[in-house]
């Protein structure tokens, strides 16, 4: 009939990523069935994707306002077709986009009952329950879905994450290791093969596929300072300095980066450039008295610059540092002293 062909070319269209034209066919398909559920439904569907999508490329949430129409139009279609699971999975995606994931979870549990083979809801289950830390119930789910299709990337990384997340180290890794041969050119896989390799006490071997991550992805500062740790590892010091070069500058807030770069700097005795990374580090954690206590002994027994050292040896211990460093800090006051006129 027209409407199956209408409805078939929608699925098509919207399987090639075409969306104007799957949109342009279901408009079709429901001026011609007006009173059939089926094409206003998969409209709707496509509809809460666009809004979505618009949201998150704006920086914003979605209000449980904007999509209140959808959600009644799928609650009636539900009331009226309570045996349709795929119906359920709609109104479930059209909460969770609003933020209501009591309700989104609700509506895709019952949806994997009316259908448990159906892949759409059972991984949107599992990602749900993984996003609110239930990693038992989401790995249980993740496990379904890939009995029903075994080579589904996107199920498989976020298996791989839940097993890394409970600290199953060579599950993680077996998971990390099927996904880069599955989608070779997905950065995040082989930044997932690299750390669950350097959580498996196999630092230097992380650094093959967390090289692979920046090169798919060279604009990710966190993969360039994972790289640098491992590279660290691999006693390539001066490769390291250039990773994490790279991740302040692609992220100049990355905290952990600054203060990689400051311990590198430290082990090549550039004690100088080791203090400015160093001094980026308290810029953004003020409160590190660690970061505090390494400035003011590099100050101190490197860089003879006692003013520094005092500031920053005051700083350890207005913060409560325990370690005993009223000695160092005298014998800076008195280099400052000696100054004096």
């Amino acid at each position: 009939s027209d409407l199956s062909r209408l409805l078939l070319e929608a699925a098509l269209l919207a399987e090639k990523g075409d969306d104007a034209g799957a949109e342009k066919a279901l408009v079709q398909a429901t001026t011609l069935a007006p009173a059939d559920l089926d094409p206003q439904v998969q409209l709707t569907l496509l509809r809460l994707r666009r809004v979505e999508a618009a949201a998150r490329e704006k920086g914003e949430t979605v209000k449980p306002a904007a999509v209140a129409a959808e959600v009644a139009l799928l609650q009636k279609a539900a009331v009226a077709l309570p045996e349709r699971g795929d119906i359920r999975y709609a109104q479930g995606y059209a909460h969770e986009i609003a933020g209501q994931a009591d309700l989104a979870l609700e509506d895709y549990r019952e949806a994997t009952r009316l259908d448990p083979l159906d892949g759409d809801s059972i991984t949107a289950l599992g990602a749900l329950l993984l996003a609110k830390g239930l990693l038992d119930d989401a790995a249980r789910e993740f496990l379904r879905a890939l009995d029903r299709e075994p080579d589904d990337g996107i199920v498989l990384q976020n298996l791989a994450y839940v097993y890394d997340q409970q600290g199953k180290t060579k599950e993680a890794l077996d998971a990390y290791q099927k996904l880069v041969k599955l989608e070779p050119k997905n950065a995040r896989a082989w930044h997932g093969l690299g750390l669950a390799l350097d959580a498996a006490g196999k630092g230097k071997e992380s650094a093959v596929p967390l090289q692979k991550a920046v090169d798919l992805s060279p604009a990710t500062g966190r993969y360039h300072r994972d790289l640098g740790e491992a590279l660290v590892l691999n006693n390539r010091t001066q490769a390291a300095e250039a990773a994490f070069l790279k991740a302040v500058e692609l992220d100049p807030k990355d905290d952990a980066a600054w203060d990689a770069l400051g311990r590198t700097r430290r082990e090549m005795k550039k004690y100088a450039e080791s203090v400015e990374a160093y001094e980026k580090v308290v810029e953004l954690r003020p409160k590190d008295e660690d970061v505090h206590l390494m400035i003011a002994v590099l100050c101190h027994e490197f860089l003879k610059d006692w003013e520094k050292a005092v500031a920053h040896y005051n700083r350890y211990l207005a913060l409560g540092g325990e370690t005993p460093v009223e000695d160092w800090l005298a014998e800076c006051q008195a280099e400052i002293d000696k100054k004096k006129p």
